[in-house]
């Protein structure tokens, strides 16, 4: 049985499978495309989620951009990371952002640890240190981190979050990077959301 494919058939099976390729690239980079043509849009996932005041002690931190991460003494790749993305955007915002700080590993007395560690951002942060790991647990269901914890790891995300009071709930940012937080604090300052 022999195959006839003409010319066209075979043009037609390029053009379909480029945009199939063009399609799948727009639906994976959308984010970036939309910002590229619409300078407002921010960088984070933006949410309309609201934090519990008590629960985050905003109560002291409402009036400037707080951006909240979760970390632990002992992690030895995405705590430092994210880290070192605050202490970046520290650089150009001196004193107009506050900082939460929640330690992920409450049990192993690490607050004296995390509190030497993250000094630099003082007086602007604030550490929360849980009690026991069913208060962690119930404190981080409160954002959409990803989260798991047994005897031996911790395991989570790693996001970084910023609530901003101009910005209509959380922004979260799955893949931290200084630089695009930096542009998202101008553009809600400017603008507001």
């Amino acid at each position: 049985m022999k195959l006839n494919v003409s010319h066209r058939n075979i043009v037609h099976i390029g053009i379909t499978l480029m945009l199939c390729f063009t399609a799948v690239v727009m639906i994976f980079s959308s984010h970036q495309l939309i910002a590229a043509m619409n300078p407002s849009t921010l960088n984070g996932i933006e949410t309309r989620f609201q934090l519990d005041n008590p629960n985050f002690h905003l109560n002291e931190t409402n009036d400037k951009p707080l951006l909240i991460t979760g970390l632990f003494s002992t992690c030895k790749s995405t705590c430092p990371v994210n880290v070192s993305v605050l202490r970046k955007i520290k650089e150009t915002h001196q004193n107009d952002l506050n900082y939460l700080f929640i330690n992920l590993k409450p049990d192993l007395g690490s607050a004296e640890l995390l509190n030497d560690y993250l000094s630099e951002f003082a007086p602007n942060m604030r550490l929360i240190s849980p009690q026991d790991t069913k208060e962690l647990i119930r404190l981080i269901k409160m954002l959409p981190e990803n989260f798991s914890l047994s005897k031996t790891n911790i395991h989570h995300s790693g996001y970084i979050y910023l609530y901003h009071p101009k910005s209509k709930g959380l922004i979260t940012y799955t893949k931290p990077d200084s630089q695009q937080i930096i542009d998202d604090l101008s553009i809600l300052q400017l603008h507001g959301s």
